[in-house]
């Protein structure tokens, strides 16, 4: 219902809680430089009706033929079949004629084939016509030449001027403005059977569906107005319906998605005006007049938190390739340095950013208002439904304190409700019976999902304390035991848990998953985490406590590890409690607005966001299996933090000739001398130093430390002698 005209409330499997950009690349062959056809003529296909896959199109114009490379969404180039070493590109060559400018672009799957085409409305060298439209299928299977473009030229006068499609529909304009529309097939086999006119008026800019089982079409065009031109839109076949979405509009800015979204981008890439480019982006909110609504153009990016998106970056685009409604790659300023000719070799990247929109940033889809009628239907379905009396009569003021199984029980007593016979407008309470119906179906399956992360959340919290308990008991350092540095050590709660919050047994996903499916090694950063996790949670909790400091001192001259380990317990304790706070925040949130009720709820009944709490009872040491991951991640990130500050190391490197490091005091443990290679080929050799005081000849470690972490718990040599800082003089020497 909420999904009208608003196609970033699909709930697509890539979908965020909160907007982020990442840095990614986007390979391409030859030499070419980033041009402004380069993302201008980019083409979007629908999801492969086998697979689910989408791909798309980019222009890249070496000062010859103009090549095209296609690349799947996880930005692979993906080459023609049976041609694997292309790496993605593909010829437009056609016979007898070369192509020398394009007008448009578009992607089209066959539902009867599956084949996938590429269709595009180009000028073309001798012989007539000089424009035509043409195609070509990119998984046709060949061995030694690439497919040769064919024209679609049944009868004279079809000279595309602009191409689009909708399914397996193409539409486009002839050079006298007009719009027509004829299905693949014909195209394919150079027929008029379903060629037709279609009512237009000024210059077509794009098409977009409103994705219903019959889908109606709605143009947008430009109409010459006082000094240029005025975007309009209108169904198709009725340009008198049209509305004014923007005057002083620029011609060739307008992109779509087969989603239905519709994009402005208007590039500048000027390199003599990177520090200020003039280019614009913007989502057209919503993209087709619906429900009184007439669409505007607005910034996606604007309610992006600063620290999951750089500072400043909606001012520094060049350019854009939208691939949906919430999912966008950018060409900024910062990529600058990629866009222009590279010489150094025959296989290079442009480095982009890309920007993924965040369920709770997208564009608002308000809950249907009534008047007349409809709103004294609706009062007396609410005052039906509550059953408070006469001032009871708003169910919606109670979506926000309203439990799965409330909403549940209401649901079915709409489905049973029925109108009243002394009211006349049955249509009205139909409609607004039907509303009530999709927004409680919707709260359901919203108030199920934000109640189990609350839940899941309880118990990781539970489960982080018994690790800490376990490491603390594993560290025991004795009352006598002196700190030597006295420069104070930091041991951060919130790095803790943001080491532990990927782990498998919290179902926590990586954007570098989603978006960042090129991105160099560490790009993803704190926070950027799908919701597809049972503990999304606290990713809310450190959109409210980044300014916190959770940050513990250990320059005690005497402390035990489990203090300290209790005080940051304590601390992410604070963690987990707001978190509690922040999904109560989020539930009330999404209850207000259609979309994302919507697509929270969508997104939980498709099994995209998950959450499953386990039966655990509280001080158990039994860990339930589904958490057992996150368990020894918390385990692993303690350790990490503290060892270093307990033990010293002798560390050499064997094929160097060196000798062990000296150490100062009496250890009262030296390890078994460990031996490891690296990737590199060099040999290394260590061993762990722990450290008694003179009343206290045992080993100061509860357990025996290399035991417990190359054995027990199987770490490699590698990583703790060499990535966890352990220091090659002792932290802690006899004070007697």
């Amino acid at each position: 219902m909420y999904s009208q005209a608003a196609p970033w409330t699909n709930a697509t499997p890539n979908r965020i809680l909160k907007t982020a950009a990442v840095p990614v690349s986007l390979p391409y062959i030859g030499m070419s430089a980033w041009d402004a056809n380069t993302a201008r003529f980019s083409a979007v296909s629908p999801p492969d009706p086998t697979t689910g896959v989408q791909y798309f199109c980019i222009v890249l114009d070496d000062g010859g033929t103009p090549t095209g490379m296609r690349y799947d969404f996880s930005l692979n180039p993906v080459a023609l079949s049976g041609h694997s070493g292309a790496a993605g590109v593909f010829e437009t060559l056609a016979d007898d004629c070369q192509l020398s400018a394009f007008n448009g672009w578009t992607y089209v799957i066959d539902p009867a084939s599956g084949g996938h085409y590429f269709v595009c409305a180009a000028s073309a060298t001798s012989p007539t016509p000089s424009n035509g439209l043409y195609w070509l299928c990119l998984t046709e299977n060949y061995k030694f030449f690439p497919p040769m473009m064919q024209v679609y030229q049944p009868t004279s006068g079809i000279e595309p001027q602009g191409v689009w499609s909708i399914g397996e529909t193409v539409w486009f304009t002839k050079q006298d403005g007009s719009l027509w529309q004829v299905l693949l097939a014909d195209v394919l086999t150079n027929k008029t059977t379903s060629l037709q006119q279609i009512s237009s008026t000024g210059i077509v800019q794009g098409i977009v569906t409103d994705a219903t089982a019959a889908p109606a079409c709605y143009v947008l065009s430009a109409v010459a107005s006082a000094g240029g031109y005025s975007l309009v839109e209108f169904q198709a076949g009725n340009p008198a319906s049209a509305v004014t979405i923007e005057t002083g509009f620029a011609l060739g800015t307008i992109k779509t998605t087969p989603d239905g979204a519709v994009w402005k981008v208007v590039s500048d890439l000027n390199p003599n005006d990177l520090q200020q480019p003039k280019s614009e982006v913007a989502l057209l909110v919503p993209s087709y007049p619906v429900n009184g609504r007439n669409p505007a153009w607005i910034d996606p990016f604007a309610s992006a938190d600063p620290s999951l998106y750089p500072a400043g970056l909606t001012q520094s685009i060049m350019d854009a390739i939208p691939l949906s409604a919430t999912d966008i790659l950018l060409l900024t300023t910062p990529n600058a340095s990629s866009y222009a000719l590279n010489d150094t070799g025959g296989s290079m990247v442009w480095q982009m950013t890309r920007v993924g929109i965040g369920v709770f940033d997208q564009p608002a889809v308000p809950l249907h208002s009534y008047s007349g009628d409809a709103l004294t239907a609706y009062s007396q379905i609410s005052q039906d439904l509550i059953k408070g009396g006469p001032t009871a009569n708003d169910i919606r003021a109670q979506y926000s304190q309203m439990s799965a199984a409330q909403a549940g029980d209401y649901v079915t007593a709409l489905a049973t409700m029925t109108v009243p016979p002394t009211f006349s407008n049955k249509a009205a309470w139909s409609g607004v019976q039907n509303d009530l119906q999709n927004e409680l179906n919707d709260l359901v399956s919203s108030a199920s999902f934000w109640s189990a992360m609350s839940q899941v959340v309880v118990v990781q919290s539970q489960i982080e304390s018994l690790a800490a308990s376990y490491v603390a008991n594993a560290l025991v350092i004795p009352t006598t035991a002196t700190l030597i540095s006295s420069t104070a050590r930091q041991v951060n709660a919130l790095n803790i848990a943001s080491v532990t919050a990927g782990g498998a047994g919290s179902v926590l996903t990586c954007l570098g998953g989603i978006l960042a499916v090129t991105a160099p090694e560490g790009a993803a950063v704190l926070g950027l985490f799908s919701a597809a996790a049972a503990v999304v949670g606290l990713l809310c909790a450190f959109f409210g406590s980044r300014n916190t400091d959770y940050s513990i001192s250990v320059s005690d001259p005497a402390y035990y590890i489990s203090a300290k380990l209790g005080e940051v317990d304590n601390d992410l304790g604070k963690v987990f409690a707001a978190t509690q706070d922040m999904i109560t925040s989020y539930a009330a949130a999404a209850t207000r607005d259609g979309g994302i009720l919507a697509t929270v709820g969508a997104l939980y009944r498709n099994g995209t966001w998950t959450a499953n709490p386990p039966d655990y009872k509280a001080g158990s040491n039994e860990v339930p299996s589904s958490f057992q991951a996150y368990r020894d991640g918390c385990v692993h990130s303690y350790l990490q933090a503290f060892v270093p500050l307990v033990t010293a190391i002798n560390l050499i490197v064997v094929n160097n000739d060196q000798q062990w490091n000296t150490y100062k005091g009496k250890p009262v443990y030296v390890s078994p001398t460990h031996t490891w290679w690296n990737t590199m080929g060099d040999n290394y050799k260590g061993a762990l130093l722990q450290y008694a005081s003179d009343s206290d000849q045992s080993k100061p470690l509860g357990q025996d430390l290399d035991a417990l972490l190359f054995t027990t718990l199987g770490y490699s040599y590698a990583e703790v002698f060499l990535q966890w800082n352990i220091p090659t003089t002792p932290s802690w020497i006899s004070d007697e």
